[in-house]
């Protein structure tokens, strides 16, 4: 045998080898693909990330469960609490830090920013909501 035919040989059984390998993912991914979710680019989030931006001043700093995506969407600079932080902590995080708006969503419950927002309301007023998101100013 030719050792360039050799190699040939070689490398369409290991191109075959790694198809069936990987043939069950990829048709589990195809199936899967209903129900991945549109994350930031649905159509509600679209429309809500268009309203923060029209409506909080470009110096904002809006504490968010998905920082990287509100700031991608809205130009608004943004940040999230420490996932493990207890209410004390998170307390001490935003007044070191300063954000000016807080930002739920009902799809991604957040429930140390919803206690601070309780505990705080004499310092936070609602200015926006729809069906999905609300958005909270610390006065």
């Amino acid at each position: 045998m030719d050792p360039g035919r050799g190699g040939i040989v070689l490398s369409v059984l290991a191109a075959a080898m790694m198809l069936v390998t990987y043939m069950p993912a990829l048709k589990e991914l195809q199936e899967r693909t209903a129900e991945i979710q549109e994350g930031p680019y649905a159509v509600h989030a679209q429309n809500a990330f268009e309203q923060i931006s029209a409506i909080t001043p470009e110096d904002a700093l809006i504490v968010f469960i998905k920082p990287r995506a509100l700031a991608r969407f809205t130009g608004r600079n943004s940040m999230a609490h420490l996932p493990e932080s207890t209410p004390v902590e998170v307390y001490k995080q935003f007044e070191a830090i300063g954000p000016t708006h807080f930002l739920l969503y009902s799809e991604l419950p957040d429930p140390a920013l919803e206690n601070y927002i309780r505990t705080n309301r004499r310092e936070i007023e609602l200015i926006w909501r729809n069906q999905y998101f609300r958005l909270y100013r610390k006065v």
